[in-house]
């Protein structure tokens, strides 16, 4: 169902960010990018996470349009592939699209 949904799209880039000052300064532009990312924990060590960007947030990769999320970056640890996580974090990606009026 999500992604034959009208409210999301989803690319994986890769390498989008060469460091973690690259991280920092995208979010240092659009902090409110901080509140459509999330990390998946299993046993406190982080083995997932997600960006979801909505209209009027940067990306590179795609134009938001309005009422639409878009899935920036996924990735799961390899040590954790089948467990879930990433079937979660979509999960996530999803409830944050209805919650910001996405269609």
């Amino acid at each position: 169902d999500f992604l034959n949904s009208k409210m999301m799209c989803c690319c994986v880039p890769l390498g989008v960010f060469a460091n973690e000052a690259e991280v920092r300064k995208a979010f240092h532009k659009c902090p409110e990018m901080m509140k459509v990312a999330a990390v998946a924990l299993v046993d406190d060590q982080v083995m997932g996470f997600i960006q979801v960007v909505l209209h009027g947030m940067p990306c590179e990769i795609h134009t938001v349009e309005k009422d639409e999320a878009y899935v920036y970056m996924i990735a799961v640890d390899p040590d954790a592939r089948g467990m879930g996580i990433g079937s979660k974090l979509l999960e996530w990606a999803d409830d944050i699209g209805r919650q910001r009026g996405c269609e």
